[in-house]
């Protein structure tokens, strides 16, 4: 299946986002309200980078604490995620934040030798008061995997040590950008 805003969840935070940035490059972390997002809510994440460069869980949806078994709010992403995937999860949040662009990105990772999850991101910048890119609004949909076979997508190609990224263009189309990967 091809990384697209194909499914309802990131379809849905694209369009709250969209709403909220109201013509303008990001909308305001302050624009931002998950309350309003009701059960969309539990699928979506925001990040904040701090002076340092660091990034830190602002608010972390009910689904996403679940898989990972604790809260991680105000937890900074180098501290709260396990080892192998740090330094991915940050890539992706400063592509986000360096770019200013909204993205899809597509992983895959594994839990033990039968279980893992195949995880659709929508990655979407936030601006601080004076404009600049400072964190990102994030909707993830993650599915189970079992053998290596994911639930509900057997034709997806993402493997462990492979994330497939695009940017998306204001219509939230696939916007050009050969050869981005990241590993």
């Amino acid at each position: 299946m091809p990384l697209s805003l194909a499914n309802p969840v990131l379809l849905d935070v694209w369009t709250y986002w969209c709403e909220k940035r109201a013509g303008r490059r990001a909308p305001l972390f302050g624009d931002i309200d998950l309350d309003t997002l009701g059960r969309l809510a539990r699928n979506v994440l925001v990040v904040e980078r701090d002076e340092s460069g660091r990034f830190r869980y602002g608010a972390v949806g009910s689904s996403i604490q679940t898989i990972y078994g604790y809260p991680m709010e105000g937890m900074y992403l180098d501290i709260a995620l396990p080892p192998e995937r740090r330094k991915p999860a940050i890539a992706r949040y400063t592509l986000a934040c360096e770019t200013g662009r909204p993205l899809l990105a597509r992983s895959a990772y594994t839990v033990s030798e039968r279980l893992g999850f195949l995880v659709d991101r929508i990655i979407l910048p936030l601006a601080r008061a004076d404009g600049s890119i400072g964190g990102a609004l994030s909707g993830q949909l993650m599915r189970p995997t079992m053998q290596g076979t994911p639930l509900g997508d057997p034709l997806s190609s993402a493997q462990t040590d492979e994330e497939q990224i695009i940017f998306l263009d204001e219509a939230g189309q696939a916007a050009p950008t050969p050869g981005l990967a990241l590993r």
